[in-house]
């Protein structure tokens, strides 16, 4: 925890860490376990091949297949295609889980993309949930094409992973309901005993990564709606078919992009802290801005608080005022000497060199505009503090 004396605090309980690739490629996955597979694989994906294709099909392949390794020949998007549907069938269990993870990712990450049309308001927190939840019921065989396949699994099985899969995803969205709803209770509680303006707070929840805006928490009230359980039969085959293992997976899978590494959990003491050192801070007549990034259970809090003194705010506001005044009197009256003295091959010459100039005097404004208004917000805000 460090701050400059001019003005400056910045708390993060949250670590930057490099990006991981946002989707799965399977399509290039199962491309390279067929051009790696060893003796004994490849001869049964071409068996298999030749049983789906027929007999030319299987000659090309195996007479070109040296050269598509190498690359001295290119294969045609169809018979590639053709070739990888065969493959699934014949990788380890491990691998095929594998497949199934990737397929659910990329299922995932295309039902919450639906879910930035929504409006993304606490109150509809619940309608957003409920909608992922219905789009995680309709999960079917159509959702798994690679894992499915070329008959690669009895339809039994492929039932079973199904409900699998389900049920995890379920119970993962669930989790991560009551996980957000428990940070935004904490939140809710510290915001309402905060005597201060907040600047901005929004808080990005993990599992379906997006933001919302939370500096109006007061106003509504967090509470928890149960969302629709599933349930699942826990038999004798989930050895067999291995859905331990994929109910494991799944529920630990976080599905979205870590943008850092998380080193502390969201609790109100952490808050507290933050609120009164700023609270501290202010009293030392100095200019503020603080900075904050707390890791919950279910998600991201990020908010920034400011205080700057009266007399800092009045100066900002004089000065700001000023270089309008000045820009404005200034291209007024230039236009008016152009005019009168009629100054136009002045102008015709300076043309290009003129018109940066003005666009640049122009653009002074609406910055010096908005730093009014933030020193007019800090004055009615603290007044003479």
């Amino acid at each position: 925890m460090s701050y400059y004396r001019k003005s400056y605090y910045r708390r993060s309980l949250y670590k930057p860490a490099p990006k991981k690739e946002n989707s799965f490629d399977i399509y290039e996955y199962l491309r390279k376990e067929f051009f790696n597979a060893d003796n004994e694989t490849f001869r049964l994906i071409a068996r298999y091949y030749r049983t789906h294709y027929g007999d030319n099909a299987y000659s090309y392949m195996l007479n070109t297949y040296t050269s598509w390794k190498s690359g001295s020949v290119g294969v045609s998007s169809l018979t590639m295609g053709r070739i990888i549907e065969c493959v699934p069938k014949f990788l380890s269990p491990e691998k095929r889980l594998y497949i199934l993870r990737c397929e659910i990712h990329n299922f995932i990450e295309k039902a919450k993309e639906k879910l930035k049309y929504n409006d993304l308001k606490l109150t509809n927190l619940h309608f957003i949930f409920e909608t992922l939840q219905k789009e995680i019921i309709n999960f079917s065989q159509s959702n798994l094409h690679w894992f499915i396949g070329k008959n690669i699994f009895p339809i039994e099985q492929v039932e079973h992973y199904l409900s699998v899969c389900k049920y995890a995803l379920n119970e993962r969205l669930i989790q991560s309901y009551k996980q957000a709803i428990n940070d935004l209770s904490i939140v809710s509680d510290k915001f309402q005993s905060f005597s201060c303006e907040i600047d901005s707070a929004t808080y990005k929840i993990d599992f379906l990564n997006l933001s919302f805006d939370v500096l109006q928490i007061r106003k509504h009230n967090i509470s928890y709606v149960p969302l629709n359980s599933l349930s699942l039969n826990l038999d004798t085959s989930f050895t067999k078919f291995g859905e331990q293992y994929i109910l494991e997976e799944l529920m630990k899978m976080s599905f979205y992009e870590k943008e850092g590494e998380v080193n502390a959990s969201l609790k109100s003491k952490d808050i507290d802290t933050i609120f009164s050192h700023f609270i501290q801070l202010t009293k030392e007549k100095n200019e503020v801005t603080m900075k904050s990034k707390l890791q919950g259970d279910g998600g991201l809090l990020t908010m920034q608080l400011e205080f700057t003194p009266f007399k800092k705010s009045i100066e900002s506001t004089l000065i700001a005022s000023s270089k309008i005044i000045s820009v404005v009197v200034g291209l007024t009256l230039a236009t008016l000497l152009v005019i009168k003295f009629k100054l136009y091959w002045i102008f015709a010459v300076l043309f290009f060199g003129g018109f940066i100039l003005v666009f640049y005097l122009l653009a002074i404004i609406p910055e010096e505009i908005t730093k009014i208004r933030k020193s007019i917000i800090q004055i009615k805000r603290y007044g003479k503090q």
